[in-house]
């Protein structure tokens, strides 16, 4: 919708000189440039996205293209938009307000500054739009708790895909007596069985206070609510993925089951504070082997729910995953059936 106006710029530069419509334009495409720069310092752990932001804030920057940074990051998280709109709106007001003009028609960029008159003006309504809209990223984040959710236990389910082939491999001489039992508990009908990771009580995982996990978005599982501060493995298998936070691990269990355990709601705020991960991506583990130390108390004091949900994330894989709410024993009670097909 911007572009019929720069016919009416054109105009005014032709018949007057100067414009003053671009110039406070430019606070917006600098907002977006910020939003992007702050993604990409945010993002540290997704790599792909890492790299879109950075190449989207290269290209607005130095080239005042802002195509990459709408398709590669803004429009694929929405919530960032109001992060966008505010300095930006504040930015423009103050380049309007000072008088800056324009004295030739330009893409907005660093190189396109000195077009703008005059310059210095100019350069504070753009430091406000971009540093606002990266401090705001900074602060709040890109990513809506629906996306953090979901993206973790994709990446969970692309590490445990990416570090099977080589784990095979390296097992094969070992584990070759193993591979009976595997193939014996993948049979069509036969009913796996998995016990609580955490002391505590399993309940539904319907009754998680979080619209994602209690509708199974992420797959079946059931929830426990934590009495004790230990999570171990409920069985055999292999580390797929950590987190820096600490709030959660990804398992891929010889039987095929793919399970993310995520302690707490919201806890990946605390940015590892009150956790303690004692494995490590690509570790082999026993059933009974501990995972994850937390303290309780940090978590209720930041105020966040310290009900866990125990998801596992190829449920479509499977005929049925039920869970078993009650009183759960860490690794004694069964908490998870699960049927293949």
């Amino acid at each position: 919708l911007h572009w019929p106006l720069n016919a009416v710029m054109i105009n005014n530069l032709q018949t007057m000189g100067t414009d003053f419509i671009q110039s406070p334009m430019g606070a917006y495409n600098f907002a977006v440039f910020g939003l992007v720069t702050g993604v990409a310092i945010r993002a540290k752990h997704d790599r792909e996205l890492r790299q879109t932001a950075i190449g989207a804030s290269m290209s607005g920057l130095l080239g005042g293209i802002s195509e990459p940074s709408m398709y590669g990051v803004v429009l694929r998280y929405k919530r960032v938009i109001p992060i966008i709109l505010v300095p930006a709106v504040l930015g423009g007001a103050t380049i309007s307000f000072l008088g800056v003009k324009s004295y030739a028609f330009a893409f907005t960029s660093l190189l396109s500054i000195p077009a703008m008159q005059p310059s210095y003006l100019y350069v504070i309504g753009l430091a406000i739009a971009f540093f606002g809209a990266m401090t705001g990223v900074l602060i709040f984040g890109y990513e809506s708790k629906a996306d953090a959710v979901k993206h973790a236990a994709e990446r969970a389910a692309e590490a445990s895909e990416e570090s099977a082939p080589a784990a095979a491999e390296k097992a094969a001489p070992s584990t070759a007596a193993a591979a009976p039992a595997t193939a014996a508990a993948a049979s069509a009908g036969e009913v796996i069985e998995l016990h609580s990771p955490i002391e505590g009580t399993a309940v539904a995982l319907s009754d998680v206070p979080d619209p994602i996990f209690a509708a199974g978005k992420l797959g079946e599982g059931v929830a426990i609510e934590p009495t004790g501060t230990t999570v171990v493995a409920p069985a055999a298998g292999k580390v797929a993925a950590t987190y820096p936070s600490g709030h959660a691990v990804g398992l891929k269990l010889e039987n095929g089951i793919e399970l993310l355990i995520h302690v707490g709601l919201d806890t990946v705020n605390l940015d590892g504070k009150g956790f303690s991960v004692k494995v490590a991506k690509g570790d082999v583990v026993a059933a009974g082997d501990a995972l994850i130390e937390f303290d309780p108390e940090v978590i209720k004091e930041a105020g966040y729910p310290l009900i866990t949900p125990v998801i596992v994330t190829n449920t479509r894989k499977f005929a049925e995953v039920k869970g078993l709410p009650g009183v759960a024993h860490q690794n004694l009670t069964t908490v998870l059936k699960v049927t293949t097909k």
